[in-house]
């Protein structure tokens, strides 16, 4: 695991020696090094006839109870888990009367710490490669729910590889999972376990530390590489820790000219005092430092113009805001319970797609302010719950508190680009679009490497009808915060939308392995099954997706596969049950009233329903009257209940308003056919079809049935091939 011992002045200080057993299984073979935790030795596992690093630890350090012993071992256990080439593997943790250790991965090599004072400084062309290593370790790390809050210099090996060196990550003795909060020896005084030096802010004040926490001590790491020197110098470690909270260091290639200037940006950005405001990721630092995305927020006013290199927020590893103020020599955070009611509420509504998520993060936000009414991130926060309930449920009565929450949050801090990206989607999903674009333009001067803001960037285009520029957005995203589900979900939306299931089914597999008990992601998968035609796999993802939350939208969508399968009776219930826990869902009232019509003597009760579909879709069309989808729903069910003089109008503003979405094309051509209108079908027909419109979409819409046996349709449906 180690390298030769380090020279020292004296002879080494250790209490093992050659020859001794420890475990009765471990023969010391010789002494590494010792560190705060312990010592390090070389020793033959007996029982498997293989070498592996030994590391003692202090008993005292563990503070000699039980329950922290016990504590140890899980936290050993919970290393164990991580298998990767840039990770020293633990093996096992013993005891051996009072003495407890470690036994890992014998790396034979030098410490990075060794290597930065043996050559003063790593060029960044030799320090990119290492970079990427420690990178995917630190990534390896927090994909088993770790954090390893130990990370720096004297704990990564550099070890010789055929070919090449190997960044190796060593000595979890201080890993603790995500979102431990380091003990309080005294009333804000943090109980410092780890080292100083190397503490995020966060850390030093004793708050809560996720990834974001690691990704602080890479760049401090990575500041040390390219410079031989340490980012905050300091005459100790108090004035070090002061000028961590208070400032950021100079730009690295001040100390080396020679340093390319985009590595300045990707490290200060490691070393934004804000955990949310850093790489949401390890290996987003390492993508940025290679290239991949420039390193230099844009600050030019037009949003569309702006770079990104990698995301600031990420809902999977979020760590909030700890708002500083100095007087003097004293800083001071918000109220701990406040503080700790906020992480609840942000938690939840990480997790929105979960069961009451969002319900429970507004009321928790809501006690936030009640316990802190200052606290501009509680309500950022709750002005995107706002917006999460409204865009679930199309309740207007949420847009409302929404934008007065973010008003609210902004009038506190002025510098929260996420309250923009919230107003930006707002105002997207109301029709409002010359209103996002304001708000995306200031959340990029703000932030332009923001993955929230490409992803609300996407939704815009999209509403645009700016196809190209959509996918770009969404990969861009993706690319900024790869474990996010919701980028490749909404991804897969899109294509499905645009005839393109095949690329849409890879996205949903994609967002159903970031999060398997995610409803939503399920229920999306079930929706690109059903364009494939694959019913019973799209019948059986939705009964996954309704087990785990039985929801109105996986009910209804049970009942869209059921009356394809031509069992219109179960699709009335299933389409009953979604209306039972949303009344107000206008599509689901269509979809029974269409249901309804296909069973003998269920006509007046189908008029009754299309009724009251109509009634809802146009009191949402006050707040929506742009939206293209809910246009040619309302068309579609004011053409069933025979009226032309309503339908028409929106038919036709629908058409206009999205002339390349061949789903919303498709309702269109269906309300024209109900009302005998057989030419403009044809025609709406024909533009779906070149948009991408499949075959398939067209057999499963039971008011093509005529239309389907027209010579037109069969000459439209042969010359443009989308049958899957």
């Amino acid at each position: 695991m180690h390298p030769p011992p380090l020279s020292h002045s004296g002879p080494p200080s250790h209490t093992l020696r050659p020859g001794d057993l420890l475990g009765g299984r471990f023969r010391i073979v010789r002494f590494i090094g010792a560190g705060g935790m312990g010592e390090v030795y070389e020793a033959a596992d007996q029982e498997l006839r293989i070498t592996v690093a030994l590391k003692t630890i202090r008993y005292d350090r563990l503070a000699g109870s039980e329950e922290t012993l016990d504590r140890f071992r899980q936290e050993a256990k919970l290393a164990r888990r991580v298998t990767h080439a840039n990770v020293c593997r633990i093996f096992d943790v013993g005891r051996d009367g009072d003495r407890l250790y470690l036994t890992m991965e014998l790396v034979h090599g030098e410490t990075l710490a060794g290597m930065i004072r043996r050559r003063g400084h790593i060029p960044a062309i030799a320090a990119l490669p290492l970079a990427r290593q420690m990178a995917a370790g630190l990534d390896a790390i927090h994909e088993q729910g770790l954090v390893h809050r130990d990370f720096k210099p004297a704990n990564v090996l550099i070890a010789e590889s055929p070919g090449e060196l190997r960044a190796v990550i060593t000595d979890f003795g201080l890993t603790r999972v995500q979102d431990d909060t380091v003990t309080m020896a005294a009333p804000g005084v943090p109980h410092l376990a780890g080292t100083p030096d190397y503490m995020a802010p966060e850390q030093l004040l004793g708050n809560t530390v996720g990834p974001a926490t690691d990704v602080y001590a890479f760049g401090l790491t990575l500041y040390e590489m390219v410079t031989g020197t340490r980012a905050y110098p300091g005459g100790g470690m108090l004035e070090n820790a002061t000028q961590r909270l208070a400032q950021q260091p100079d730009p690295p290639s001040r100390r080396d000219p020679l340093l390319p200037r985009h590595w300045d940006t990707v490290i200060l950005r490691c070393l934004a005092r804000d955990p949310a405001a850093r790489f949401p990721s390890a290996g987003a630092v390492a993508a940025a430092l290679a290239g991949k995305r420039p390193a230099t927020a844009s600050r030019r006013r037009s949003w569309w113009l702006v770079a990104a290199a990698a995301a600031a927020l990420s809902a999977v590893y979020f760590v909030p805001h700890v708002r500083l103020a100095r007087t003097g020599t004293h800083l001071f955070v918000p109220s701990g319970s406040a503080h700790e009611t906020y992480l609840k509420a942000q938690d939840a509504l990480d997790h929105y797609y979960r069961p009451h998520a969002v319900e429970d993060a507004m009321r928790l936000f809501q006690q936030t302010i009640q316990q802190d009414p200052k606290f501009a991130l509680a309500y950022a926060g709750l002005a995107r719950a706002n917006f999460y309930q409204y865009w679930q449920m199309r309740d207007p009565a949420y847009v409302l508190p929404a934008r007065t929450n973010a008003e609210k949050a902004l009038a506190l801090d002025t510098g929260l680009a996420s309250v923009h990206i919230t107003l930006a989607r707002l105002y997207t999903e109301t029709g409002q679009k010359d209103l996002a674009a304001q708000e995306l333009t200031q959340a990029f001067h703000l932030d332009g490497l923001n993955a929230e803001a490409y992803y609300a960037l996407a939704a815009l285009y999209d509403a645009q009808g700016r196809g190209a520029e959509v996918v770009s957005n969404y990969q861009k995203a993706m690319d900024l915060a790869p474990t996010d589900w919701k980028y490749p979900d909404n991804l897969a939306d899109f294509y499905l939308r645009n005839g393109k299931p095949e690329q849409a089914l890879a996205m949903n597999q994609l967002a159903v392995r970031l999060t398997p008990d995610n409803p939503r992601a399920l229920n999306n998968l079930g929706r690109t099954y059903r364009a494939l035609g694959r019913l019973h796999e799209a019948l059986a993802a939705y009964q996954q997706a309704n087990r785990i939350e039985p929801g109105y939208s996986r009910y209804a969508n049970i009942g869209v596969i059921l009356h394809d399968m031509g069992k219109p009776a179960e699709a009335a219930e299933a389409y009953r049950k979604a209306l039972e826990l949303n009344r107000s869902s206008y599509v689901v009232l269509g979809n029974l009233a269409s249901t309804l019509a296909a069973i003998p003597g269920a006509e007046d009760e189908s008029r009754e329903d299309y009724q009251k579909a109509v009634g809802l879709a146009e009191n949402l069309r006050k707040s929506r009257p742009d939206d293209p989808e809910l246009l040619s729903i309302l068309g579609r069910d004011y053409a069933a209940l025979g009226d032309a003089e309503k339908s028409l109008p929106l038919l036709r503003q629908a058409a206009v308003l999205s002339p390349d979405d061949p789903a919303v094309l498709l309702r269109v051509a269906a309300a024209y056919e109900v009302l005998h209108r057989r030419g403009d079908a044809l025609t709406a027909i024909e533009k779906a079809f070149s948009d991408g419109l499949l075959a398939r979409s067209a057999e499963n819409e039971p008011a093509l049935a005529d239309l389907r046996q027209d010579p037109q349709f069969l000459q439209l449906e042969t010359r443009y091939q989308k049958k899957p």
